[in-house]
């Protein structure tokens, strides 16, 4: 994780200055966590979470992170156990919590992934860490879905999507690896859930911003700040009309835990901003803000994103992580923008 240092001093800003994060650090105590997906965004931010807890003298939490490849920072509250979410060995020791992030990456997809290894990895790989949790975590335990459960909206026209939606990915479309796979990992969380074998709750991740995100994928924002930061042109591929929302990633993280540490058994929760912006205004907030010398082209070519079915809208009603535990986005969009700009920069 070659930027994990990087990252460090941008996370831990935001902790500081978010009080809201000392009590959910506070109640985070000695609790030993087993996290899986570590080494993507949300985990990278997480762990910088859990560091943040230690470095403030606020509480003393352990990790123990399922990692396939790639190697986690060195750090005296970090164990590492090598292996697939399909098939690890589960570790003789209990655990007090448990996150499961690990899924299909952007990454995966942008590299020609397919959608039934997508599918399979969700599917063998949830039904595993039910397993394990099962057997091997006595508390609560958080696992990451998606917006894409949806299954992608043909219309930009459209209220926000708020969890009770019954729509889903059209079994003939291509691209619904994912949120067919995320669907299914939902059903096998809440069979377990039913049945008192685990207590577990779900959080449906939309869009997010914030240092770490890449700006050679197919993630429109990463990319148009990256070329605004570079001189070059902001190129959108598309017609610009699609529907989006952003959240930043360190309100991201206030969110997940907790969720996991004050959501009840079996509820899910849509995780993500309700400020709608379209393509094209992204683009034209992005030039704006970092550098209004370069131009914004629109090629016209395809709405669609790599991997992915087409989705002309993708933001969440969040009425009920409001109203249930009182959850609020603490950034604006135009303020995350920034800051991520000051992180590549630098």
């Amino acid at each position: 994780m070659p930027e994990f240092e990087k990252l460090t001093p941008f996370a831990f800003r935001f902790f500081d200055q978010n009080l809201v994060f000392q009590k959910i650090a506070i109640d985070c105590g000695d609790k030993h966590y087993f996290l899986t997906g570590g080494t993507g965004l949300f985990g990278t931010w997480i762990l910088m979470f859990f560091e943040w807890c230690h470095e403030r003298g606020l509480s003393h939490p352990r990790v123990t992170a399922l990692t396939r490849r790639d190697v986690l920072p060195h750090r005296k509250f970090i164990t590492t156990l090598n292996g697939k979410t399909e098939s690890f060995q589960f570790p003789d020791e209990c655990f007090d919590r448990l996150i499961h992030l690990a899924a299909p990456s952007a990454r995966d997809t942008f590299e020609g992934m397919g959608d039934r290894d997508k599918l399979q990895q969700m599917y063998l790989g949830t039904q595993n860490v039910l397993n394990f949790s099962a057997k091997k975590v006595s508390g609560r335990c958080l696992f990451t879905s998606s917006g894409a459960v949806y299954g992608g909206l043909a219309s930009a026209n459209h209220g926000l999507i708020s969890e009770g939606c019954q729509l889903a990915p059209l079994s003939k479309m291509p691209g619904i690896g994912l949120g067919l796979g995320k669907r299914i990992a939902e059903f096998l969380i809440a069979e377990y859930v039913r049945d008192g074998s685990v207590d577990a709750g779900v959080a449906r991740c939309f869009s997010f911003i914030g240092p770490g995100l890449p700006i050679d994928l197919h993630y429109a924002l990463g990319n148009f700040v990256g070329a605004a930061l570079n001189g070059h042109d902001i190129t959108i591929n598309g017609d610009g009309t699609p529907i989006r929302s952003f959240m930043d990633l360190g309100d991201a993280v206030y969110w997940l835990m907790t969720i996991l540490e004050y959501g009840e058994s079996g509820d899910d929760f849509n995780v993500g901003s309700t400020h709608a912006v379209s393509i094209y205004e992204l683009a034209q907030m992005v030039r704006d803000l970092v550098n209004p010398k370069v131009n914004i082209t629109v090629t016209r070519k395809s709405n669609l994103s790599p991997g992915n079915p087409a989705n002309y809208f993708y933001v969440p009603d969040t009425t009920k992580a409001r109203q249930k535990l009182g959850l609020m986005q603490s950034v604006k969009l135009e303020e995350s923008i920034k800051i991520y700009a000051q992180f590549l920069s630098t």
